[in-house]
């Protein structure tokens, strides 16, 4: 993976993506509705944590929430 350095755009870090150098990948979100089909391309390499937020927010605060 590339990243690119926001205070100096001009420098670019390369970053290795692979089981030996990841421990684990953090997925934060409210609704996982959209990944689950390729999830398993993930989940199958790479040692997961899910964090799933619940809140009594209205769509007028959080409108990109679908209600269950």
């Amino acid at each position: 993976m590339l990243s690119r350095n926001p205070l100096f755009p001009n420098k670019v870090t390369r970053y290795e993506l692979t089981p030996e150098t990841v421990d684990c990948v953090v997925f934060c979100s409210k609704n996982y509705r959209l990944i689950l089909p390729d999830l398993h391309k993930i989940t199958d390499r790479f040692n997961t944590y899910f964090h799933y937020t619940i809140t009594a927010y209205g769509k007028d605060i959080e409108p990109g929430v679908p209600t269950a």
